[in-house]
């Protein structure tokens, strides 16, 4: 469900009119838990226990970091490798297999090349790494105490940010969940204007970028040095405004919530150093 299509219109606004209608903090963040998993569901709803099974580590673990205060450090090790062995299940099983392939020929060992067919689950890198946020924290005493389910689950599954950030760290973002969320008018405006920037950025900048890079690099042979370096810098170009304008509309949505997200771009190309640049 893509930010920039009719359905998702539809969905974020059947779902601002029942959070906001709802009674209580307790089922205004149930249904944002629910309503964030049919989003995620209508990409592939088969991936939908990879999500839960991701805040069911991440609560359990919490959990037992208290119960076994002497165990801490396996507890926080076992879940983190729990979270890593799935992510890189999805991701690196082929690679693996690729390399065990190589190594053999090279050695001179007669080996079939065999692929599984794992189709990647989109966003599960963030929400991973949210999982793996939110017990680090815990860990490092960040939140006074470990949270309730309900709470842990909407932190990881919030569908605004779910899929391709921004990256929000479990203390920034839980803490808003305390207190009950006040529509106003100030959150419409500014998440509206966010929501417009990210559409631009996305839409005008990114989307037409992409088939004008790629046209370049599928015959670069037909192309001088100059286009070439050109549709280089049309490249970064088109990754900066993809993903800026994605965590651009996430924030302002995030906002008609009335929950505050931080930014994660700050014009990371005009950094001076690696480190700069990954800051």
């Amino acid at each position: 469900m893509l930010f920039n299509s009719a359905v998702f219109v539809v969905f974020l606004f059947l779902s601002l009119g029942i959070y906001w209608l709802s009674p209580s903090n307790r089922v205004r963040h149930w249904f944002l838990i629910l309503a964030s998993l049919v989003f995620y569901g209508w990409w592939d709803y088969r991936f939908v226990p990879l999500l839960i099974y991701v805040t069911l580590i991440g609560y359990f673990s919490a959990q037992a970091l208290v119960r076994w205060p002497t165990q801490r450090k396996r507890i926080v090790s076992a879940a983190i490798t729990l979270q890593l062995l799935q992510l890189a299940f999805f991701k690196y099983t082929n690679f693996l297999l690729d390399s065990a392939h190589d190594v053999l020929r090279a050695i001179g060992v007669a080996a079939r090349p065999h692929h599984f067919s794992i189709l990647l689950p989109i966003g599960v890198s963030f929400y991973t790494f949210h999982g793996i946020s939110y017990l680090v924290d815990v860990y490092r005493g960040k939140l006074d105490k470990p949270q309730s389910l309900r709470t842990v689950a909407l932190y990881i599954v919030f569908f605004p940010q779910l899929v391709a950030g921004p990256i929000v760290r479990a203390d920034a973002f839980i803490p808003q969940l305390s207190s009950r969320r006040v529509l106003q008018s100030r959150d419409v405006q500014v998440g509206m204007k966010f929501i417009l920037i990210g559409m631009i950025y996305k839409g005008v900048f990114a989307d037409q970028l992409g088939p004008l890079v790629d046209k370049i690099f599928k015959s670069p042979d037909a192309y001088d040095n100059v286009t070439l370096i050109s549709a280089a810098l049309g490249f970064y170009s088109q990754i900066y405004f993809d993903f800026v304008g994605y965590s651009t509309m996430a924030i302002g949505i995030s906002r008609l919530f009335g929950f505050k997200l931080p930014k994660n771009f700050d014009f990371p190309y005009r950094a001076t150093s690696i480190t700069e640049f990954w800051r």
